[in-house]
């Protein structure tokens, strides 16, 4: 590679004293005097250089001195805060070790609900994946960063540079991992974990509301410190353990506790009100540090003053890789090859296995099984979108490891699920249930479930038990007595836990809200009985698992005749979540949602689909345009899907008014609208639309596009019709085109059809595997040349890659563009040949130019494996890095036959990008 040409190192007199006075300068305030001083000494006024030199000495040593005094004053003021609170806790009479022992023992095991006896011996904090905040309706924390606990919890140094909220509400669907939080964190404050997170002191205190909202009387009675007491009086602690009420009181009102009130949708609704109440009279009462956990609907924000709600991001690829490494690992581990080696030394000496090698087998075996469930999430969208929180993903890590291959519906995982642990793994464990059908034992539980849900309740006694399932349990048995079948149920199959010796409840309420919707199926008028109900925000979760059970059509034709907000949000995510419907009515409803977004806050999703049901043909029906620029809404879930790394793009946001969601998405730059088309091909409901022959293409529409369909003035008219404004952007917008050369603000998306064969492609670069997508190009590439793969390299001829195939490379150029932000492709790399002095003259290059481009590309040296789930990782890669048919296993032989004189192999990527027929787009 050529050097730089050799600088005159000569410096002038001019030049030092430049030098010197930029160098001096950027010490600070003490350097400026010291440059003031250069410059009168360069004009031989000596007087008044000294006088700023002593000046600038006098100004450091200030600085310097004040500045180590600053350190030690605030280390020995936070050393003393840390020995005043000790003691405060030591004359409190607070029994330290023996609370946190006790806690820690309780919440040390990792308990997602309903596989209690599913899962090994798993410790909480070896498998936890820290879950990602984002807070809503607050000022000063802007909405949709990604936070951690940690983040919005009080700092050891009183001086956190993040955001502390003393009262937090965390709201979140089912499944979320709101009750690991809270375990997790109080596991992290008894076993002193919190400091390496920089955080605060505090003693926790869990209380779980379904199990204390009976006690609660009114807003104000019983005191928090009374309650907390009856909660650890109910862990399994010794009886030495004794804390008074008075204590938790001196605690409570120093701030010197985290109060964690986990599942107030639990509560139930009659009851719910009264509770939320007195926790907000609990919260403004003492000065601690408060966190509650529910879901949405369960939430009534009239009833709270000053808190603050987060929410919680959905699983990236990133934590759902982590949660199955680690979950497989442990199973690994745990339940298979340390059982197995532990025996092993009982034998002979002669037939003891090595450690080594046991331990280096669980890996292996361990990496393939989650390799293996990883590649089949990523493959399927639905699976990946469904496998986006800790229950869901535990559900499928459980049914993969039973079954291997994995539905992607919701509702086929839970029928799956239950048939595991109803039947199967008790049969595997030798531990049968005595009714021994999944099946039946499933219908006996439907009867509880669907008590409950009328009830509106998530406990029962076993007096109401026996009244539930008694008769129905004869069917089944005659022998089996309905306490002995709930005992069997929370001990075999895990699917109930008791809170006391006689009350009970499933393990987490969607298994109830599952079985009531199973129940509700199986009769006869469920359906309609349901579709009353759909104003019930309690009762969502079993619409929607009865939708998916049957079909949406019933609850979508009540929604048309009786809209409103609630009814419409509910209804799109039952089409959301893949319920059967009839298209028209999916056409109505989401033209009937559009009706509602002139007026409330949209479902930008909903004009998403909508925009592409709506496409109109071009190019005599080979490919589609949308009808009008994209909206602020929809670009904004490109912007949220990045927030939280949903998506691996940098797209910039732009600025949203209130009331503007449904406004053209106006001056974004060419890079952020081809961010915006890679987007599309993540989003499960379009793709969707191709029923599996084909996949889609989403591009930026050329010149001639844009002719063959301009709005009418009538559809302009009725976009427009909201505001002046929306018009004025409508007239204003110029979509960006394909042509590099030609300049935009807004965007109009191209929508062609692909074969179905680069769907894995896209998948791979969708979600920023770039191994994988490379392995893929040359699948795809051998694949569309007539030729199979083997581990050696494959030889081609000049002549098998000629012109008949240049559609296939462009197309996968594109995509490789698309998906990289113009990072990687065929395009990237013949520009960088270019820029190294290689002539597109079909001669070798030259040794110069060549090692030139090697090194630019990273092809010369060893950079390793890019890390699949980094989504930033490929912006460190150089650019034009890939496509590198993986590592040069395609070779064209003998090219010099085709590019001159000179006989020599070229991998496929630089075969394609020097040859000048193929004018890759970059």
């Amino acid at each position: 590679m050529s050097q730089p040409p050799n600088q005159d190192a000569r410096i002038t007199v001019e030049n030092f004293w430049q030098i010197l006075d930029t160098k001096i300068i950027s010490v600070g305030l003490p350097g400026v005097l010291v440059g003031i001083g250069i410059n009168h000494v360069r004009e031989n006024e000596w007087t008044e250089a000294i006088k700023f030199f002593a000046l600038a000495s006098l100004l450091w040593f200030f600085l310097r001195v004040s500045s180590e005094v600053f350190a030690v004053l605030k280390r020995f003021f936070e050393e003393w805060l840390s020995r005043a609170e000790q003691k405060f806790y030591d004359q409190a009479n607070f029994p330290e070790k023996e609370y946190f022992d006790a806690l820690k023992t309780y919440c040390y095991d990792l308990e997602i609900e309903g596989f209690k006896g599913e899962l090994p011996a798993i410790a909480l904090d070896d498998i936890f994946v820290p879950i990602k905040f984002y807070a809503n309706s607050n000022q000063k924390l802007k909405s949709r960063i990604r936070k951690e606990i940690w983040d919005i919890l009080p700092k050891e140094s009183h001086r956190s540079k993040f955001f502390n909220f003393p009262r937090i509400i965390v709201l979140a669907d089912p499944g979320y991992g709101k009750t690991t939080l809270t375990r997790y964190l109080a596991l992290s404050y008894t076993s002193l974990t919190y400091r390496e997170k920089k955080a605060k002191k505090l003693v926790p205190l869990l209380l779980p509301l379904r199990d204390i909202h009976v006690r609660i009387e009114s807003e104000k009675n019983p005191s928090l410190p009374e309650m907390s007491v009856f909660q650890i009086q109910n862990l399994p602690v010794p009886k030495s353990l004794n804390i008074s009420e008075s204590v938790l009181d001196d605690l409570l009102r120093s701030g010197k506790c985290l109060v964690m009130f986990d599942g107030l949708d639990e509560v139930p609704e009659n009851k719910r009100k009264i509770v939320s109440k007195w926790i907000n009279w609990q919260m403004l009462t003492y000065p601690s540090q408060f966190i509650v956990t529910t879901r949405p609907h369960g939430y009534d924000g009239s009833l709270f003053r000053g808190v603050q709600k987060v929410g919680i991001y959905s699983f990236n690829k990133r934590q759902k890789k982590e949660f199955i490494k680690n979950w497989y690992r442990l199973i690994f581990e745990r339940d298979k090859w340390e059982i197995l080696y532990r025996e092993n030394k009982r034998k002979s000496v002669d037939k003891h296995i090595s450690k080594e090698q046991v331990d280096a087998l669980s890996q292996a075996q361990s990496e393939a099984a989650a390799n293996d469930l990883m590649s089949q999430i990523i493959r399927n969208p639905a699976l990946n979108q469904l496998a986006e929180n800790p229950l869901l993903i535990t559900i499928i890590a459980v049914t993969h490891r039973k079954f291997e291959s994995l539905p992607s519906l919701r509702v086929h995982l839970y029928r799956k699920m239950f048939d595991h642990l109803l039947e199967h793994r008790p049969v595997k464990r030798k531990t049968d249930l005595a009714i021994r059908s999944s099946q039946d034992a499933q219908h006996i539980l439907q009867a509880i479930a669907f008590q409950l849900t009328r009830h509106k309740s998530t406990g029962f006694s076993i007096q109401q038990g026996r009244e539930w399932i008694e008769s129905r349990l004869k069917d089944y048995s005659n022998s089996l007595e309905p306490e002995n079948f709930l005992y069997e149920i929370k001990t075999v199959a895990g699917l109930l836990v008791s809170s006391g010796h006689s009350h009970y409840q499933f393990t987490h309420k969607t298994f109830q809200e599952y079985l009531a919707a199973a129940e509700l199926k199986d009769i006869e008028k469920g359906g309609k009985l349901l579709v009353h109900y759909l104003h019930d925000a309690d009762l969502e979760e079993v619409i929607c698992f009865y939708a998916a059970m049957t079909s949406a059509n019933p609850f979508v034709e009540s929604v048309l005749k009786n809209p409103n907000n609630h009814n419409l949000r509910l209804a799109f995510r039952l089409i959301k979540e893949g319920s059967k419907i009839d298209n028209k009515l999916r056409i109505q409803l989401i033209r009937k949602i559009l009706e509602f977004d002139l007026k409330d806050a949209a479902l930008p999703e909903a004009r998403l689909e909508y925009r592409f049901r709506t496409l109109v043909e071009i190019e005599d029906g080979r490919a589609e345009i949308t009808r009008t620029p994209i909206t602020l809404g929809e670009y904004q879930l490109l912007i949220e899907s990045q927030a939280s790394t949903q998506f691996h793009s940098n797209a910039k946001p732009l600025q949203m008014g209130t009331n503007q969601v449904n406004l053209p998405a106006y001056n974004m730059s060419r890079k952020d609208a081809y961010w915006f088309c890679a987007w599309l091909s993540t989003q499960v409901s379009l793709q969707n639309q191709g029923e599996g022959k084909y996949v889609y293409d989403f591009l930026l529409p050329t010149q001639q596009n844009i002719k063959d369909y301009k709005p009418s003035r009538r559809m302009l008219s009725v976009e427009s019709s909201a505001s002046s404004l929306h018009k004025e952007l409508l007239e204003k917008s110029i979509p960006w085109t394909e042509n590099p050369k030609e300049t935009g603000n807004s965007i109009r998306i191209v929508r062609r059809k692909l074969d179905r064969r680069y769907r894995s492609l896209i998948t791979h670069l969708a979600n920023a595997e770039w191994n994988e997508a490379d392995q893929e190009t040359e699948n795809l590439i051998l694949e569309l040349l007539g030729r199979s793969s083997t581990k050696d390299n494959v030889w081609l001829s000049a002549e098998d890659i000629q012109s008949p195939k240049v559609d296939c490379f462009q197309i996968i150029n594109h995509l490789w563009l698309k998906f990289s932000g113009g990072h990687f492709g065929f395009g990237v790399q013949k520009k960088v040949y270019t820029e190294c002095g290689a002539k597109l003259n079909r001669k070798y290059p030259g040794d110069q130019a060549w090692h030139e481009f090697l090194t630019r590309v990273g092809w010369n040296k060893s950079i390793g494996k890019p890390e699949d789930d980094d989504f930033i990782l490929y912006d460190r890669m150089p650019k034009g890095h890939l496509p590198m048919s993986a590592n040069y296993s395609i070779i064209v032989r003998d090219a010099g036959g085709f590019l001159g004189d000179t006989k020599m192999n070229w991998s496929l990527p630089i075969f394609l990008f020097v040859r000048e027929d193929l004018n890759f787009r970059i």
